[in-house]
């Protein structure tokens, strides 16, 4: 007998729903099991998302790459115990889900059904099941939400013990809150160090001990501003699609939990009003327009892509650092403004100011802009080919088993070879090339060639108004080369490019 070949699917949201006593994998796999014994499947891999909710699916790489497979023309499709383990909608994108299985004419199978997207009830169903889902979840997710809301009325954690603050415990089993020492003695240490006239949070860090060397300033002011170390638990935000928002005055928590309480009610808002005193004396950030660079804010690094910023270096002069050097430790650095812009100035205007210089890097551009801009690419093309051509063979492949009569695979197959036969005409079909306008190349030659006599916010708004990215390398320390100049307002053409010194060519 032929057995179809199928991917099994197993999800839970949590580790909690994990276990073999709940609806959690070990059950999961078993319904699999008895669904691919029922329709003569074999099941060749699983994949398992622990941890990863219904509504966050396409967030996983593991899940992209199950649905990449379903490309394979050997895979039938995916075993799952139930709908709602391959998604439950959170936003209408999801369904992009249900896309996958008809490009590709993959089946789900599991205990109650066998969904083919392809057909009209199978699409229907498909919908209908993801919006049921969605639905419940969104149920469960409100039902948790008001949960959670009467434990924090009531002065109990909700959020369970990960993201405590530190030198305080909470006992889930008898709802008490308590300090621990000795952790809490520093944080003692840290309102008397604050309260006696220290300012420097990173000295008050590397004597309490708080903090670590990438994380000193940040983990202090933390302290400071916990209401816990006073003894009142107290909510004053909510989470809205992943981010903080302040809640109104009437639906704050506050709840005095710890008697007697680390720091005294006085103590504590005696620090709070000098964190808002020093808040409120903190300089603005410099506007962009206000900075002294002319290049701020259209510049890229050549060797990570990151943007240049303009900032202070530490005796205050201005330059151009790039973005990745702290995160990701690129060699850039920082060029100072005044030896950077003569040079950014000067090598655009040489590049770019000559008529026929410039005709000529704006006609070798086109040529490579790909053809996606008058049609699909053709690896887009010939990857969909490849889908439909898989398809053909799946429903022939399904024919054969049994699961539609010959009526179906003829109308199937004649939508496909209408679909293919579309395709390779695109394919099959001269490239146009791409005109530029002669008053499109005038305007530049006109802003380049005269770019030396434009005063600093007169290039700027020229820059923006064209679409200006520069790319620049600094080879030496003194020294900064123009990489790569790309116009936006032609669509994107890269007009300039000198990228073998980094080794990208």
């Amino acid at each position: 007998m032929h057995l179809r070949k199928v991917i099994g699917l197993l999800r839970v949201s949590s580790e909690a729903q994990a276990g073999a006593d709940r609806q959690g994998l070990p059950a999961q796999r078993h319904v699999c099991e008895r669904v691919a014994l029922t329709h003569d499947l074999e099941i060749i891999d699983w994949v398992q998302l622990e941890g990863v909710s219904g509504a966050a699916v396409l967030g996983d790489r593991r899940f992209e790459a199950l649905l990449t497979r379903l490309s394979d023309p050997q895979i039938a499709g995916i075993v799952a115990a139930d709908f709602d383990r391959l998604f439950r909608r959170g936003r209408f994108a999801d369904y992009a889900i249900l896309d996958a299985f008809a490009d590709t004419g993959s089946l789900l199978f599991t205990a109650d059904t066998v969904l083919d997207p392809m057909e009209d009830t199978g699409g229907l169903l498909g919908v209908l099941r993801g919006e049921l889902a969605g639905m419940e979840r969104r149920a469960i997710a409100e039902r948790t939400r008001r949960g959670r809301e009467e434990l924090r009325k009531r002065g109990l954690r909700a959020e369970g013990l990960v993201g405590m603050p530190r030198g305080v415990n909470f006992d889930p089993t008898t709802g008490t809150w308590s300090y621990v020492y000795p952790e809490a003695e520093r944080v003692r240490l840290a309102f008397d160090l604050f309260l006696g006239g220290e300012s420097n949070l990173a000295a008050i860090s590397r004597a309490t001990g708080i903090g670590t060397k990438t994380d000193t300033s940040t983990a202090i002011m933390r302290v400071l501003s916990q209401p816990l170390y006073s003894g009142v638990y107290r909510v004053d935000r909510r989470w809205v699609d992943g981010k903080p928002r302040p809640r109104e005055a009437h639906e704050v928590i506050a709840k005095q939990v710890i008697d007697p309480p680390l720091v005294s009610p006085a103590e504590f808002e005696q620090v709070q009003a000098l964190l808002r005193e020093r808040r409120d004396s903190r300089p603005l950030r410099t506007p962009q327009e206000a900075k002294p660079g002319v290049y701020g804010g259209f510049l890229t690094c050549a060797l990570c892509g990151a943007s240049m910023q303009q900032q202070r270096d530490s005796k205050g002069y201005w330059g151009y650092l790039c973005g990745s050097v702290r995160t990701r430790g690129c060699t850039t650095g920082q060029t100072s403004i005044r030896v950077a812009d003569p040079q950014i100035g000067g090598a655009m205007e040489l590049i770019l100011g000559d008529r026929d210089n410039l005709t000529r890097l704006i006609e070798k551009s086109a040529e490579r802009l790909d053809e996606n801009r008058i049609g699909p690419a053709p690896r887009d093309v010939q990857r969909t080919i490849t889908t439909l051509e898989n398809k053909r063979r799946r429903a022939k492949d399904a024919y054969m088993a049994g699961v539609f009569d010959l009526s179906e695979l003829e109308k199937r197959t004649i939508d496909l070879n209408g679909e293919l036969t579309s395709l390779q005409r695109l394919v099959d079909r001269q490239e146009q090339p791409i005109q530029i306008s002669a008053e499109s190349v005038s305007a530049l030659v006109e802003v380049f060639s005269s770019w030396g006599d434009l005063t600093r916010d007169e290039k700027r708004i020229l820059l923006g108004d064209f679409g200006v990215r520069v790319a620049v390398q600094r080879p030496r320390r003194r020294l900064l080369h123009v990489a790569r100049v790309e116009i936006r307002s032609l669509d994107g053409l890269c007009l300039y490019k000198k990228m073998k010194r980094l080794g990208i060519e």
